[in-house]
């Protein structure tokens, strides 16, 4: 009677017994390297890594580096929102702790129609709602033990991450454009300035105020203002006083140090200082 109820729990555990050994004897891989965008070469963070077989998952970091470990011969798929699904099958060919770049296809996405409503706060315009699935992720950086996250079909997270992923590019190239046209605005306003404030410096100081002060010509009139000429503000700020002044005062220091004899009275009267 006890060799047959030995018998009987024999047979009961002979499945699980060979479910273990069939366990102990999967190969575990365990896989690294970097995603990028195959068209611009530049490294996509974030990206949904999941077990297909085992329907567990991972993500790679914010540049695009990933690592995790599964079973020999599974099915991995890497998905992100704007790109085509990648699959890797995890077969002989490939080594374990071996480096892998995957390259993800940029992926044009169709939306829903969209309905706008007037004054119904409630009937804000939406996108028609996408059947979500609900995976098992594994182990995360930073993130340990399993978490559970809902996912579109096409890896994204949420529509309004789609929507928001579609319109961002040329949202920003109606920002850069609008900040060329300020730019440009800014640089016409300037230059309109610089005409003004030139026209008036040249209406208040001119070559031919200087030649009736100091009755200079020619070679000695261009070499005196290219000497005593004040400078732009100066000229902007003073007076006709203040400007001819500065004229007398620089044409007698001019006089000096070339030796030149002059009747200051007669500067004088031309400056229209005395009669």
């Amino acid at each position: 009677m006890r060799s047959r109820i030995s018998h009987i729990a024999f047979i009961l555990f002979l499945p699980f017994l060979v479910n273990a050994q069939d366990i102990n004897s999967i190969e575990k891989v365990k896989i690294r390297g970097i995603i990028y965008d195959a068209k611009s070469s530049e490294r996509i963070p974030f990206v949904h890594i999941i077990d297909i077989s085992l329907n567990t998952g991972t993500s790679a970091d914010d540049n695009g580096n990933f690592s995790f470990t599964t079973n020999r011969g599974d099915s991995i798929k890497f998905t992100a929102v704007g790109y085509s699904n990648f699959y890797m099958v995890l077969n002989d060919s490939i080594k374990n702790n071996s480096y892998q770049v995957i390259k993800l296809e940029p992926k044009a996405y169709l939306l829903e129609s969209m309905d706008f409503y007037a004054n119904d706060p409630m009937k804000g315009f939406y996108l028609k709602d996408i059947p979500r699935d609900t995976i098992r992720l594994g182990n995360t950086k930073g993130a340990p033990g399993a978490s559970y996250w809902n996912v579109l079909p096409n890896g994204g997270s949420g529509y309004v991450e789609a929507f928001a992923n579609l319109f961002s590019k040329r949202a920003k190239q109606e920002k850069k454009l609008g900040k060329i046209l300020e730019e440009e605005l800014m640089l016409k306003m300037q230059e309109e300035v610089e005409l003004v404030q030139r026209k008036t410096s040249e209406d208040k100081y001119n070559p031919k105020l200087v030649s009736r002060i100091t009755d200079l010509e020619g070679e000695a009139l261009d070499n005196f203002i290219s000497e005593f000429k004040p400078s732009r503000g100066f000229i902007l700020r003073a007076t006709e006083y203040e400007i001819a002044l500065q004229i007398v005062e620089s044409y007698r220091e001019y006089a000096y140090y070339n030796g030149l004899k002059v009747d200051m009275n007669e500067i004088l009267k031309r400056a229209k200082f005395s009669d």
